[in-house]
C-alpha cells in the first residue's frame, strides 16, 4: 500500500516515467498519475474501464505525450496537459497478447514511435497517423529481446538467436550483425 501517495489499495503495476512521474496500477485496475513536481494524485481511469484493455504491459513519455500499451494490443496516448487519452489505437490487437513478454515503446525526438515486441518492430509517424512494419522475426525460440535508440534514432535491436540489428532511422534499411566477437580481458 502507498498511504504516503494517496492509495489506500495493493499495487498491481508501477511505471516510472522520464520526467520522474509516477503510475499505478492497483489490483482493481484502477489507473493513477502522480505528479511529482505538482505533488498531486490524480486518477486516470477508473477499474472498471481501464480493466477490458488488458494488463497495462509498458508505458513511454514523449513530452507531455504518455504512451501505454496493453495487453490487447490497444495503444493509448495520455496527454497531462489536457488529462485526457486522445489517441485509441488498435493496431497491435492480435500481435500484442498476455503471452508477449517483450515489448519496447520508444519515442523520438519529433514525437514518432518506434515499438518493438516479441516478432515484430513498428514505426509509427506521428504527423501522418500512419504505421509501417519495419522488420520481423521468425522462428520458435528466435524473439527480439530488447531496443534503443542511438543518437541519430537509429533503432538497434538485440535477438534471441539472429544477431544484432540497426534500423536506419532514415531509410527503415536493416543492417544485420549475425556473430560479434567480443574481446576479453
Amino acid at each position: 500500500m502507498l498511504e504516503s501517495f494517496g492509495i489506500d489499495r495493493k499495487i498491481k503495476n508501477l511505471f516510472i516515467a522520464d520526467s520522474k512521474n509516477y503510475w499505478f496500477l492497483t489490483d482493481d485496475n484502477t489507473f493513477f498519475f502522480y505528479d511529482i513536481s505538482r505533488n498531486e494524485l490524480r486518477t486516470v481511469e477508473p477499474g472498471r474501464s481501464a480493466g477490458q484493455y488488458g494488463i497495462l504491459y509498458e508505458l513511454a513519455q514523449y513530452k507531455n505525450l504518455y504512451w501505454i500499451m496493453y495487453s490487447s494490443g490497444l495503444l493509448r496516448c495520455w496527454d497531462s496537459s489536457s488529462e485526457e487519452f486522445v489517441l485509441h489505437n488498435e493496431h497491435f490487437a492480435g500481435k500484442i497478447t498476455e503471452a508477449s513478454n517483450r515489448l519496447f515503446i520508444c519515442p523520438t525526438a519529433a514525437g514518432d514511435l518506434w515499438i518493438m515486441h516479441n516478432n515484430g518492430v513498428s514505426f509509427y509517424d506521428w504527423i501522418n497517423k500512419s504505421w509501417k512494419e519495419v522488420a520481423g522475426i521468425d522462428g520458435p525460440s528466435n524473439f527480439f529481446t530488447c531496443m534503443d535508440l542511438d543518437a541519430d534514432e537509429n533503432a538497434w535491436l538485440g535477438t534471441s538467436w539472429s544477431g544484432l540489428r540497426k534500423i536506419d532511422s532514415r531509410t527503415h534499411q536493416i543492417e544485420t550483425f549475425d556473430r560479434m566477437k567480443l574481446g576479453c580481458c
